[in-house]
């Protein structure tokens, strides 16, 4: 609910707080890795998702669940370097059409 308000902060303490009382609980494991992600923590994220793909039982879930977090990293990783690139030349017609598509 935090998350989809923007607030990835308070998402974050929403999940450590769900995992204080359920260690084991792969969604709020699969929820603050997504939270993390969506703030920009990626080495957090990915450690965090490896402990959320541990605890998932069933094979196929598995390996959708791998494959959609490679998505979400590649997705992440274009956005920071669009934002790196603006930085660097604010006037980049390629770096603008980035963030436009």
């Amino acid at each position: 609910m935090l998350a989809k308000q923007g607030d990835f902060k308070g998402a974050q303490a929403e999940q450590r707080k769900a995992l204080k009382y359920q260690p084991n609980f792969a969604p709020a494991h699969r929820r603050l890795a997504q939270a993390l992600a969506d703030s920009g923590n990626s080495s957090e994220a990915s450690k965090e998702f490896r402990s959320f793909n541990g605890r998932l039982k069933n094979v196929t879930a598995k390996s959708n669940t791998r494959n959609s977090w490679k998505n979400k990293a590649k997705r992440l990783n274009a956005i920071l370097g669009v934002k790196k690139a603006l930085e660097i030349n604010p006037n980049s017609k390629i770096a603008q059409e980035g963030i436009n598509s």
